[in-house]
């Protein structure tokens, strides 16, 4: 299962100060990739699995 809560999401600009530098590989969530990281436990592994994790669309930040 994918918890949004204990995952560390790139959420403000201040955030971005902690994101190292070089080549990264960068994932974004939105409510359709959550729900499918639900019922997809590969799915759920690497969009984690990134160096960064950025949220996507209102119904992630709220």
């Amino acid at each position: 299962m994918i918890r949004l809560k204990t995952i560390e999401l790139v959420d403000s600009i201040e955030s971005f100060g902690s994101v190292p530098t070089g080549k990264l590989l960068i994932n974004t969530i939105n409510a359709h990739s959550y729900n499918t990281a639900l019922k997809d436990g590969q799915f759920a592994e690497a969009l984690v699995g990134g160096d960064v994790l950025v949220p996507y669309g209102a119904s992630i930040l709220a």
